[in-house]
């Protein structure tokens, strides 16, 4: 019996453009509906050098007591969770993406010194009271970038 040869078919040409494995969230509104667990990493984006960076001091006096306690509690949670947690009195959520044009000129510069003004937002998680963890989300992982204990990096707008 004679033998066919095979040759390979695609389903679709390859576009050749680079697509990401996992889908941006770039949108609040995204975040709302997302069910993946929160994720995180300190490796990639995280400041070593400026005023909101992560320091041996920062690690020493809040890492354990404060983030890690914090972080610990928002990998129990879904991004869903955590972008609908509101202040209370309907004051908004605590946790959001902030626009790099709404960051304060003192952050806005240190972006620029560290190479990293070319990101459109930063997402702002609240640990409590005052304090910011601001980070690049890339895909549903949360790449720490500050510790703003202050409000400094994003402060809040008089009413």
């Amino acid at each position: 019996m004679h033998q066919r040869k095979k040759a390979p078919q695609a389903r679709r040409e390859p576009s050749g453009a680079k697509e990401p494995r996992a889908k941006a969230v770039t949108d609040d509104q995204d975040l709302k509906s997302e069910r993946k667990p929160f994720d995180w990493s300190l490796d990639e984006f995280a400041d070593f050098g400026g005023k909101w960076d992560f320091t041996k001091k920062v690690f020493r006096d809040y890492w354990c007591t404060k983030i890690v306690c914090k972080f610990k509690n928002f990998e129990t949670m879904t991004w869903a969770e955590i972008a609908n947690a509101t202040k209370g009195q309907g004051r908004g959520t605590k946790h959001h993406h902030v626009a790099v044009s709404d960051l304060s000129k003192a952050a806005n510069k240190r972006l620029k010194k560290i190479k990293r003004n070319d990101l459109d937002q930063l997402y702002s998680l609240r640990l409590g009271g005052k304090i910011r963890i601001y980070g690049v989300l890339e895909g549903t992982v949360l790449k720490v970038l500050w510790y703003d204990p202050q409000h400094e990096v994003c402060p809040s707008k008089p009413k």
